[in-house]
């Protein structure tokens, strides 16, 4: 396994299970399509990495520790609802799931509010990521 892998296995879990918009509204690095942002609802996923420990001595597993993040866009006119209904698939595609060895845990909402003409809330999720060389 290696990090290409880890960016691959999220990307592929938001594209396979993802229901609440259009695929093309997801900004996301295997998105090529050039999103137009002024148009909404949009979301963007991306993840970050805390964390990297060998889980036994000798350096054949190690694991990965990092956040899932999904960063929810709608017209501030919709108020929080659409937001909502949009963060409600995002507990359904990471929530407590295990995949391409990957493990996640529960989603936390952070509600950002509106920002211009969007309103934005943000959905994390941790996760671990075990590697066997």
């Amino acid at each position: 396994m290696s990090f290409d892998l880890l960016r691959k296995a999220i990307s592929d879990q938001m594209v396979n299970n993802w229901t609440a918009t259009a695929l093309n509204r997801i900004a996301h690095g295997d998105n090529r399509t050039g999103l137009n942002a002024n148009v909404s609802p949009w979301v963007r996923l991306s993840y970050q990495t805390y964390s990297n420990k060998n889980a036994e001595l000798g350096n054949t597993f190690q694991r990965i520790r990092g956040v899932i993040m999904v960063q929810i866009f709608t017209p501030s006119n919709t108020g929080e609802k659409t937001a909502s209904v949009i963060a409600d698939d995002v507990m359904t595609v990471f929530q407590n799931k295990d995949f391409g060895s990957v493990t996640t845990y529960a989603v936390k909402i952070t509600k950002i509010g509106e920002r211009g003409d969007e309103f934005q809330l943000n959905a994390e999720v941790d996760f671990k990521y075990d590697i066997f060389s």
